[in-house]
């Protein structure tokens, strides 16, 4: 199986450049000193031997223009590291990683699923990895140590007040029984 220098030092551009892109844009993250992007994406060694191997295989699920923006974004602050990403949707996805695991061909070098409950049966596949963030986690969203989630969907429920006596102001009113009735 090749080396997954790579792939450590890519997930965890791809963890912080999805999670800043969200909140200040691509340009933010592209404007960092050197010395902060050592410090964010590995050391210098690190670095030098994502860029000797120069080929990253990723993995993912998620829409391809989305994706392909991640992908240029990163390809301008590491030129040297070509990005092959194989979209494919959930289920074939999945399929596809247990298929190449099975005949020991396993090429991904990053795998970005969704639904982490579909990924744990693979865990064992995956190397242990933290974001530099991991400290900023809530425990509740992270089902292994291997699987982090790039981002935790919320929405919200609509109440009536007509309907609802003690409408819920905050989701751990939720976890109250007399809070909806």
């Amino acid at each position: 199986m090749k080396a997954r220098i790579v792939a450590r030092f890519a997930a965890r551009f791809i963890g912080k450049l999805a999670t800043i892109a969200g909140i200040a844009g691509f340009g933010a993250v592209l404007a960092g000193a050197p010395v902060k992007a050592q410090q964010e994406f590995g050391s210098p060694e690190l670095i030098a031997a994502a860029k000797a191997e120069g080929k990253l295989i990723y993995y993912t699920a998620n829409f391809a223009e989305v994706e392909q923006q991640v992908i240029n974004a990163f390809n301008k602050r590491f030129p040297e590291i070509k990005v092959e990403m194989v979209r494919a949707p959930g289920g074939q996805l999945i399929t596809r990683v247990k298929t190449e695991a099975a005949a020991g061909k396993l090429i991904a070098d990053v795998v970005d699923h969704s639904d982490r409950a579909l990924m744990l049966p693979l865990v064992d596949l995956f190397q242990d990895y933290a974001p530099p963030n991991a400290a900023d986690y809530n425990p509740a969203a992270q089902i292994s140590p291997k699987l982090w989630p790039r981002a935790t969907l919320s929405g919200r429920s609509p109440t009536t007040a007509k309907l609802v006596k003690n409408p819920p102001k905050s989701w751990m009113d939720l976890t109250k029984p007399n809070t909806t009735s």
